[in-house]
């Protein structure tokens, strides 16, 4: 293991993490307490007060001036967990998480007939608006005829733009003004050649943003992100930057857990639904 600290880290004022110098420990990644990953390198990232001292499995980790720290881990397949330790102001405090690597397997060809998987891009469960894309890509047997519920013809690829796997179907549909739907999930048929179906259901859900849902969102924590997308660098969302708390934001999707929002007329940015607090429908909220 070795430390890795991103740029941005550096750049954020003391202020964002200060909290008197008492011991606390606020993770930017991962969020979750138990994380299932297929990618070895993984990374331990978050912030305590200026003055603490820090250990990961009782192994120092340097506190930069910020109260920021970072660790790069390399994990062997299985279970991993790591207890991280702040000590400071004769009190210490600890948090623990876990990892569960599984090294994916080799990719295999459909032989008999049926659908394999279904993925859906973005990922996770979706609120829409009209105009969004939802796209598709699910890998059944070669020659099909692989459609959605809604009628929307997914295309076989050719062989050379997937590596050499026959049987991947892609393709997008379009969410419309006339939608209404909530927490759907879409059907997938694949007809072979001699008129034989079968189906499957996306894991995910779809729901269309109502005009009666809330839609403002105010910021909360020391933390509070925005990101360019999902997922966009290793260490996920690639980030705008850091904002104060009791920001108004106008919440317009939501891929899995982060809430899209609207930044100006042509341009979008992702936060961590457990940075914000939804605020009633018909609430108007002013900073001053």
């Amino acid at each position: 293991m070795k430390f890795l600290l991103p740029l941005y880290m550096f750049l954020l004022p003391a202020a964002v993490f200060s909290q008197d110098n008492q011991p606390f420990i606020k993770l930017v990644n991962p969020f979750k307490t138990s994380n299932a990953v297929t990618v070895s390198r993984q990374f331990i990232i978050g912030s305590t007060c200026e003055t603490c001292n820090l250990t990961i499995n009782d192994k120092p980790v340097k506190v930069y001036s910020t109260g920021a720290f970072a660790l790069e881990l390399n994990l062997l397949p299985g279970d991993s967990s790591f207890t991280i330790k702040a000590e400071g102001a004769a009190k210490v405090v600890s948090k623990k998480i876990s990892y569960t690597y599984t090294i994916p397997k080799p990719a295999e060809a459909v032989t008999t007939f049926g659908i394999e998987s279904i993925q859906t891009f973005p990922e996770g469960d979706l609120l829409q608006q009209p105009g969004d894309k939802i796209k598709l890509k699910v890998k059944a047997l070669p020659g099909c005829v692989v459609k959605t519920d809604n009628g929307t013809l997914l295309y076989e690829l050719p062989v050379t733009s997937t590596k050499g796997m026959p049987g991947i179907y892609q393709g997008e549909y379009v969410i419309k003004a006339t939608d209404s739907f909530l927490l759907k999930k879409i059907n997938v048929t694949a007809t072979d050649s001699a008129g034989k179906s079968i189906s499957k259901e996306t894991k995910n859900t779809f729901s269309i943003l109502s005009p009666y849902a809330p839609d403002i969102a105010i910021t909360k924590g020391r933390l509070a992100h925005l990101e360019y997308g999902l997922g966009d660098d290793r260490l996920g969302g690639a980030k705008i930057g850091y904002i104060d708390s009791n920001i108004v934001l106008k919440i317009v999707g939501k891929v899995g857990t982060h809430y899209k929002v609207q930044l100006t007329k042509t341009r979008t940015a992702y936060i961590p639904d457990e940075l914000v607090t939804l605020m009633p429908k018909g609430v108007l909220h002013l900073n001053h």
